[in-house]
């Protein structure tokens, strides 16, 4: 395959508003369209080829270290890197498989290229469809919000939105640390920075760190994955910052969790955690048989009873509050069930990407 038929690769899935495009050895390219992926009609891809369209994405140090480790058999580190190309921006990764090269060399460390395509434009909040006390969230001087969710479930479209509604409304100074960085913000009324992890700052507390010196407003954090970037968003928070984070995460239970339970004090990270949050979204997008998808969503608004059930390590009583709130918060349930009631998604799909199926079957039971 060439670099030219790579372009038509990613025309094609442009046109067919691919959110996904994937690039692996000795196979056509394949795109993810509605959640499913499906090769294209194009030629399989060499492993030669690979490394061609490797070269046009990353840094020439970058890829001359790649091949040195793989001639060697010692597996490449995975990377990511995010490039703007005419139409469209990308977010890629770069992994590493075996593969049996097309001449006799025997297997081979080959490059496998996943691309996220993300539109140059930012999601307005409403067309995303998220609730209006989420975005309300965002006026607070202090505090955290966490957007949570597992792969590709739209947590950097929803945090992105959040950070464009406080650039538009609000002249606040507001840094986002990315790892990479995806979407573009142009400055409007807010001021803001973007800082890519490990290309601009080396880590995320450290960038942390940096803003709590700097007068910053807002930090905005993009996939929080260890303890201590945890840590950092929590001391932001608790310092008099709004802090804006995403981290993978099923729902909003395991979310508030993992951070407990993540920190040496668990206790006192409780007490913090139930005195700075504001609220949590954990969103799943379902597919509905086309090439789009909707979203759904469990969400927590804090009140006293979150707070004092967080203080008390009693996550377990947060979902009962969320389904009995009448409305202001609700469960992935409730939210998955609502889309099947609206025809949005199949019955048979959105059992799916429920955690409590028993739940999700019985809100959906005929009443009698």
């Amino acid at each position: 395959m060439s670099l030219e038929s790579a372009n038509i690769a990613l025309q094609k899935a442009r046109e067919m508003a691919a959110s996904d495009l994937l690039f692996g050895p000795n196979m056509p390219p394949a795109v993810k369209v509605g959640g499913v992926y499906r090769y294209l009609p194009l030629e399989r891809i060499g492993v030669d080829e690979l490394w061609q369209i490797l070269e046009t994405m990353f840094p020439e140090w970058q890829v001359k270290n790649f091949r040195e480790r793989a001639q060697k058999k010692r597996s490449p580190e995975d990377a990511y890197v995010s490039f703007s190309g005419t139409e469209s921006r990308y977010r890629v990764q770069v992994s590493w498989t075996a593969s049996d090269a097309e001449r006799d060399l025997g297997e081979v460390i080959a490059p496998v290229i996943s691309l996220r395509l993300i539109p140059k434009q930012v999601w307005a909040y409403r067309d995303l469809g998220l609730p209006d006390q989420l975005v309300s969230m965002t006026s607070y001087d202090a505090g955290l919000i966490l957007v949570v969710g597992p792969t590709d479930s739209g947590k950097t479209t929803t945090l992105v939105s959040l950070v464009e509604h406080l650039n538009a409304e609000e002249t606040r100074y507001i840094l986002m640390v990315e790892k990479p960085i995806e979407y573009r913000i142009t400055p409007r009324r807010g001021i803001v920075f973007q800082r890519e992890v490990p290309l601009h700052v080396s880590s995320m507390p450290e960038a942390v760190h940096t803003a709590l010196r700097s007068n910053v407003d807002v930090v905005v954090l993009g996939e929080m994955r260890q303890p201590e970037e945890y840590k950092a968003a929590l001391e932001a928070a608790e310092t008099g910052h709004l802090v804006l984070a995403s981290m993978h995460a099923p729902g909003v239970i395991e979310a508030v969790e993992r951070i407990v339970q993540s920190m040496p004090d668990q206790k006192l990270a409780a007490q913090i955690l139930g005195n700075t949050l504001l609220g949590v979204i954990a969103q799943r997008l379902i597919p509905t048989g086309d090439s789009w998808r909707a979203m759904a969503y469990e969400f927590l608004v804090m009140n006293t009873r979150a707070r004092q059930h967080i203080k008390a390590m009693e996550f377990d009583k947060l979902y009962q509050l969320m389904a009995t709130s009448g409305g202001l918060m609700t469960t992935l349930e409730m939210s998955v069930a609502e889309l099947v009631r609206r025809r949005k998604i199949a019955h048979e799909v959105g059992r799916f990407f429920v955690n409590r199926e028993d739940v999700f079957n019985e809100l959906l039971r005929p009443v009698s």
